[in-house]
């Protein structure tokens, strides 16, 4: 495991130290190691995510189908009011505020949702956020300010939520002093 985080870590520097367009081919792990992080029939689920968002953006289903057809827990919608990110250490960190009260912490991906200040959902559960007019996702190194968008949740795979899973992909071990809250 050490070899593997060491390796990471330096892949990592080298796209800092070059600008952060440094790119590598392959990944340091077998197929049996990444049977056990990688959810079954993962890549086929994210092609039907797809596929449901033209017919959403085509209105040939609506947002309840939506939801229902992918597994999605509505969890609040709000226009993001600041958006206070930057790349420290080759991450993407910090957090949009989606009005008064709701806050979406970020470290490349969307680690928790609170809402004043309260954890609502938090890894591993999928944090989404789905911009309201155009039903594409919100992409956490564009410019987002003032958009509008839909939060959504989703149940992170059974290894993720095991003891393990909970421990290793956590707010804490992320760098972020809240408590774990999931769906």
């Amino acid at each position: 495991s050490s070899s593997l985080e060491t390796m990471e870590k330096s892949l990592r520097d080298f796209a800092v130290t070059s600008g952060g367009d440094a790119y590598g081919v392959g990944y340091p792990l077998t197929i049996s190691q990444l049977k056990n992080v990688v959810g079954e029939n993962s890549l086929s689920q994210s092609i039907k995510v797809g596929d449901e968002l033209i017919k959403l953006q085509k209105q040939q289903i609506n947002l309840t189908r939506f939801y229902q057809n992918n597994e999605f827990i509505f969890l609040g919608q709000g226009k993001i009011t600041s958006a206070n990110l930057r790349v420290k250490d080759g991450f993407i960190q910090g957090q949009y505020c989606l009005g008064n009260n709701l806050t979406i912490l970020v470290k490349n991906e969307n680690i928790a949702l609170l809402k004043n200040n309260l954890p609502v959902l938090t890894v591993p559960d999928s944090i989404l956020m789905l911009d309201s007019k155009k039903f594409i996702g919100i992409n956490n190194q564009d410019n987002n300010l003032g958009k509008t968008v839909l939060i959504l949740g989703k149940k992170a795979i059974s290894t993720w939520r095991s003891k393990n899973g909970l421990k290793l992909f956590s707010p804490q071990r992320l760098g972020y002093n809240i408590k774990q809250r999931l769906l």
